[in-house]
């Protein structure tokens, strides 16, 4: 989101102020048509609500399977890109969180990193994409079998599309890496969803992840 604001500043004629108008609408923008969109799903061909279409509830237990996905999820990275860069070398680049001067760009940011996209991310990926997917792929009348693999396919496609969600960032010097880190992350929420029947685990643990990212950038 950082990186939006010295565009934003420079389309609005170099006056800050409006600059950062334009970077948050450039920012929450597209979540709030997400989350209309999946909303506007629910109600047309859901159960009316996104609580019974999508699973959006929690529970006491959330914050415990949410812990442990935290866990599993920094482990998996931190492997899977040890890996990488013993193969590949070490890519360039930085986290997609940049700490900036601007103190108003640095609040937005953790507004959004871990009260916004935790939200309407596990709802439009995990919640309207996922079941979209069991649905279609299992087809009318499935059988154990083909639940389960409709399933497993569901939670892979969707963390794909989660992960190419960010590649765009790699034009604004984000470190490729990203891929890895959203993949797994789609990967283990989408698990998540799927075992649980509802989002609020992802949920929780998306902010907890995202809060733990930006404060290790905006505090060092």
């Amino acid at each position: 989101m950082s990186a939006l604001v010295p565009l934003a500043i420079v389309a609005s004629g170099f006056r800050p102020h409006l600059g950062l108008v334009w970077a948050g609408v450039a920012t929450f923008g597209p979540y709030a048509i997400a989350a209309g969109c999946a909303v506007f799903a629910a109600r047309r061909w859901g159960t009316g609500s996104p609580a019974g279409s999508y699973g959006l509830r929690f529970r006491w237990w959330d914050l415990l399977f949410a812990l442990a996905a935290v866990f599993a999820y920094f482990v998996i990275v931190t492997l899977v890109s040890a890996t990488v860069v013993l193969v590949c070398g070490r890519p360039s680049g930085h986290s997609n969180v940049m700490h900036s001067p601007i103190a108003a760009v640095n609040i937005l940011t953790v507004i959004l990193a871990v009260l916004v996209a935790p939200v309407v991310e596990e709802l439009v990926f995990r919640g309207m994409l996922l079941r979209a997917l069991q649905r279609s792929l299992a087809g009318a009348a499935p059988s154990a079998g083909r639940s389960h693999g409709a399933s497993v396919a569901a939670v892979a496609i969707t963390a794909a599309a989660f992960a190419a969600l960010h590649l765009p960032q790699l034009a604004f010097g984000v470190s490729p890496l990203i891929a890895v880190s959203t993949f797994v992350m789609g990967a283990l929420f989408g698990t998540a969803a799927v075992l649980t029947g509802r989002i609020g685990t992802g949920i929780i643990a998306h902010a907890l992840v995202n809060a733990i990212v930006a404060s290790t950038v905006l505090l060092h």
